[in-house]
């Protein structure tokens, strides 16, 4: 007792004193020092607290990924948003693992399992691609090694903080709301305009207001960094809260799901995304070849059907939203469809006569910044598929294609094994949306947008986790 009141006297009378003087001297003599000191306090604070708790940490994360696009538009300024993730994956890694060596649990208890080797060896390949002889240094390979190590160590977090079946119910709840949130805004862009600040924004870039102005409307992007982004979280979002819809919960939880996937679905439309629509599709018919027997699946169907036929032969002709959707299913109208393909095929020689690739952040603006005399330095893949092959050539896309087999026959393996209807649900919800972003791929780099990653990592935990959880409670 009195050790702690000696530590609060000190903390109270002394250190905090001296800490406002220095932050008041600081700003007296540069308010860009004095500013800079108190967010990095304000930073180391938040870390230690994510290391006392982790779970805080995991969550302030998501929370982080979501809206940092949208301040860094808000303040003009870089928030560095790769830096963050890392101090915040590794802050929650060194509380669970003391945790565990506290309480002398098994660090690797729940990390053995296919998906996790199968991880590993794709990580083990890009590592080995630092010998890749075309390219001169490793200055492209080591963001990206790194980038992937961050997110496989997120993930085993992600195993970590998923110890209850209540805790991945909240998880799942979690993420439905912000993406809630982010289609609110998104609406709201496209019923009353961008804000003034935002449209000023996105006119110093006179490129990308280029991009995101098509067909006669401006995309929207909502709280994220680009319309392809907003456009795929919103699909996936929505199908995932109609999926799980259909569990055996009350019906007003129902009602609330329904209507959020509605307004999901509704501000995808408004991102002007063609593979967001095709990924709506994809994760219906993969869900329901899962749970075809289910008389509620056959209802979903039916109705995605008929919405579909109306959007698609409705007599509108001069929305933009509509054009946009309805390019996705006849590609031989679109001009920047079949510029892609023209890229693709001109492509193809140097896919097929390198098996191990160009190396590691080669292409697209990665390689002009980094190999800017590549061959392949300033070629836009279109599609993290033809990223993969050209990069990591066509040895790396079969690994990877191998890593995405193992995940989904692992997770279908979960599926047949689970023993109730509500965890059969959430099974087949999850394995729908990460086939979902698996087709992504082909014309977007649709796992790869920030927030996306996370979410990815942890639906992949999700499929480790909650069987035996479900098993143990019962």
């Amino acid at each position: 007792m009195y050790e702690r009141k000696r530590i609060n006297f000190i903390t109270l009378y002394i250190l905090i004193p001296l800490l406002g003087m220095c932050i008041a001297y600081l700003l007296g003599n540069s308010l860009n020092i004095g500013i800079t000191f108190v967010g990095g306090l304000i930073g180391l604070i938040i870390l230690l607290f994510c290391i006392a708790y982790p779970k805080f940490g995991f969550y302030l994360l998501y929370i982080i990924v979501f809206f940092v696009s949208f301040f860094e538009r808000l303040l003009n300024t870089d928030l560095h948003v790769g830096l963050m993730p890392k101090a915040f994956t590794g802050a929650i890694l060194i509380g669970i693992l003391l945790k565990k060596i506290i309480h002398h649990h098994k660090i690797l208890l729940h990390a053995n399992n296919p998906i996790t080797y199968a991880y590993l060896i794709y990580l083990t390949y890009i590592g080995l691609e630092v010998f890749n002889p075309n390219i001169n240094s490793p200055a492209g390979w080591g963001p990206v090694f790194s980038g992937s190590i961050l997110i496989f160590l997120f993930y085993i977090c992600a195993i970590f903080i998923f110890n209850s079946k209540r805790e991945i119910k909240f998880f799942l709840n979690f993420w439905l709301v912000l993406a809630f949130i982010t289609a609110l805004y998104g609406c709201c862009q496209q019923w009353f305009g961008l804000p003034s600040w935002e449209y000023q924004r996105l006119l110093e870039d006179p490129h990308t207001y280029a991009l995101f102005y098509q067909n006669g409307f401006l995309r929207k992007y909502s709280f994220l960094a680009d319309p392809p982004s907003f456009g795929i979280l919103m699909a996936t979002s929505g199908i995932l809260s109609f999926f799980l819809a259909l569990d055996n919960t009350t019906t007003k939880k129902r009602i609330l799901l329904t209507c959020a996937g509605t307004v999901m679905i509704l501000s995808m439309s408004y991102s002007g995304t063609r593979m967001a629509t095709a990924v709506i599709a994809f994760g219906i018919v993969f869900f329901s070849m899962l749970t075809i027997q289910n008389k509620k699946t056959i209802l979903l169907l039916s109705t995605s059907l008929i919405i579909g036929i109306v959007v698609m032969f409705l007599p509108v002709y001069g929305n933009g939203v509509l054009i946009r959707i309805r390019s996705t299913f006849r590609p031989q109208d679109d001009p920047s469809m079949q510029v892609r393909e023209v890229n693709r095929m001109a492509i193809r020689p140097y896919m097929h006569s390198h098996p191990i690739g160009g190396g590691l952040n080669t292409t697209g603006g990665g390689g002009l910044e980094y190999y800017p005399s590549h061959p392949l330095a300033g070629f836009p893949p279109d599609g993290t598929f033809m990223q993969t092959a050209l990069e990591q050539g066509w040895i790396g896309l079969i690994v990877s294609l191998m890593v995405m087999f193992c995940i989904l026959k692992y997770g279908v393996h979960k599926y047949y094994r689970a023993t109730t209807f509500d965890e059969k649900i959430v099974y087949a919800s999850i394995l729908s949306v990460i086939f979902s972003w698996y087709m992504a791929q082909y014309s977007q780099t649709g796992q790869g947008a920030f927030n996306i990653v996370y979410l990815y990592m942890a639906s992949l935990a999700i499929l480790v986790r909650y069987h035996s959880l479900c098993i143990s409670t019962e």
